[in-house]
């Protein structure tokens, strides 16, 4: 994910390159794109039982919020390792999983009716083949 964004000349971090992508002010304006999406949270708010993204994420005992998360490991450099240290998180998808009727984080996006899966969602900013590359 780190990847995706640092390899747009001069991106230092990820907050940083969502700010500079051509027509996007941030990350919710992304999001608020697809009618009658108001921003991110409100999505993650639309399966039954979870107020907020946040919330989901602190579901985990002694977490405060997603980035409280990834920072309290020490020694972590980067997200993706985060992930996988975690105990008992193989990873971000079988954490997404344990939320009761979903089967992986693409099948949760691609309840939004016209996106296939969050690849897709990504594609259609220009110049951007994947969010994975």
């Amino acid at each position: 994910m780190d990847t995706e964004w640092t390899r747009i000349p001069g991106i230092t971090d990820m907050d940083t390159a969502r700010n500079q992508l051509p027509g996007i002010t941030a990350m919710d304006t992304e999001w608020t794109r697809i009618p009658g999406i108001t921003d991110m949270d409100t999505e993650w708010t639309r399966i039954p039982g979870i107020t907020d993204m946040d919330t989901e994420w602190t579901r985990i005992p002694g977490i405060t919020d997603m980035d409280t998360e990834w920072t309290r490991i020490p020694g972590i450099p980067d997200m993706d390792t985060a992930r996988h240290q975690l105990p008992g998180i193989t990873d971000m998808h079988t954490e997404w999983t344990r939320i009761p009727g979903i089967t992986d984080m693409d099948t949760e996006w691609t309840r939004i009716p016209g996106i296939t899966d969050m690849d897709t969602e990504w594609t259609r900013i220009p110049g951007i083949t994947d969010m994975d590359t």
